[in-house]
């Protein structure tokens, strides 16, 4: 016994997973029609039942491929191979109209493709025929009626052709070699139709199913196919894109945004903070958001500006106060300053520089405000300046306003 489970065709109540409103289904039992964007119909269902049927006689699906799309194609383009000479050509007549190309090809309902079965587990092929008129091998139906080949004598059954055994075979019970075969594929649609019922039942779709007559028309007119366009089942695209902030902190402006568009996301730069320190300047420090985001979504993209200029200190002055600002040559002074209290946010005070004409700068800590002991050049008669800056995190401000002394 064989189980099969051809997937779940469409269903009427199930959100749509394609532009067209189609439900995938499993791509193996995919009608041709589906595959090209169409909507699917009652023919679409035996479509499905005749990918069973084959499979169930040849043991294996009439498409293959190495992927969903390829076998999406398949449907589409090529055609089954044939089933094998040790099943009767009705029956592969009958299996091989269920799988056409166009619907208008397949048989008119599934109740005639019932009674085609049935008939032909009879052995009765002209009523298989009535039925289903490619079991005789006739395709290509065109808008001309379409007479079926019948027997000379009116009403008389056609009985199919099987060589005559030796005398007391019948009382054997030997089979027909269409029994089993018949005997799946009138199982397996059973089961298709029961589970159409049930499926129409649960939906709740008030549209009504229209029923098939069930009487046999020996002749029928059909309208020209409309030509299925074929079409190309696109590869879907990712969704979702991993931006990570590492990969993109400290690197320049420019090349972060051009890397972020290239991966198919919406940039929006900003510049909001002065650069800390002139290699900083240009220089990406945040993203939001970032991890698994969607195509198309929009990254704010922070970056530094130019770095802030320092406000100028006060000068320094003499401590002690001395009229003329006098001092004695080769001999020491000592200044003070004012506490610098204008650094830029985020940048520290880190501490100030004295700058005496002639000599060496001296650093200070941000804490100080002063300094004793500097030597007076033995110059009697000149004078020289002491000016001080201010360095606030890595940047260092221009010297300020001078204080003269004159040596004595």
């Amino acid at each position: 016994v064989k189980i099969t489970d051809f997937g779940i065709a469409r269903i009427a109540d199930q959100v749509p997973l394609t532009a067209t409103g189609q439900v995938m289904g499993t791509v193996q039992y995919l009608s041709p029609e589906q595959a090209s964007g169409h909507a699917a119909s009652p023919s679409t269902d035996i479509y499905s039942l005749g990918i069973v049927a084959y499979e169930a006689l040849a043991g294996k699906r009439p498409f293959g491929g190495e992927s969903q799309v390829a076998i999406a194609m398949a449907q589409i383009n090529d055609v089954p191979p044939p089933l094998p000479d040790t099943i009767a050509e009705p029956v592969r007549n009958l299996i091989l109209s269920c799988i056409a190309k166009k619907p208008v090809d397949r048989p008119d309902s599934a109740a005639n493709l019932a009674r085609a079965s049935q008939a032909l587990r009879r052995g009765d092929v002209q009523s298989a025929a009535d039925a289903v008129p490619q079991v005789l091998g006739l395709t290509g139906i065109s808008d001309a009626t379409l007479v079926l080949p019948r027997n000379t004598e009116p009403g008389a059954t056609t009985v199919l052709n099987i060589p005559a055994g030796k005398p007391g075979d019948e009382r054997k019970g030997k089979r027909s070699p269409w029994t089993w075969p018949l005997v799946a594929l009138v199982g397996v649609l059973v089961i298709v139709l029961v589970s159409s019922v049930i499926a129409l039942l649960s939906s709740g779709n008030g549209g009504g199913a229209q029923t098939s007559t069930a009487a046999p028309n020996p002749t029928r007119t059909t309208t020209s196919p409309t030509p299925s366009p074929t079409k190309t089942v696109p590869t879907p695209t990712p969704t979702l894109v991993n931006v990570n902030k590492a990969a993109y902190v400290g690197k320049s402006s420019d090349d972060v945004s051009a890397a972020l568009q290239a991966l198919g996301m919406g940039v929006n730069m900003k510049q909001d903070k002065d650069a800390p320190s002139p290699d900083l300047v240009g220089k990406v420090y945040d993203l939001n958001p970032t991890g698994n985001l969607k195509v198309g979504e929009l990254i704010t993209v922070f970056y530094y500006g130019p770095t802030p200029t320092l406000k100028v200190p006060n000068a320094p002055t003499l401590s002690p106060a001395v009229p003329g600002n006098a001092v004695t040559a080769g001999g020491t002074f000592d200044v003070v300053w004012s506490s610098y209290q204008q650094c830029p946010s985020g940048l520290p005070l880190v501490g100030y520089i004295i700058n005496v004409a002639g000599g060496t700068p001296i650093n200070e800590s941000a804490g100080s405000s002063g300094y004793q002991g500097i030597d007076v050049p033995n110059a009697p008669g000149t004078s020289f300046d002491v000016t001080i800056q201010v360095t606030c995190g890595q940047l260092t401000s221009s010297p300020s306003a001078a204080l003269t002394l004159n040596i004595n």
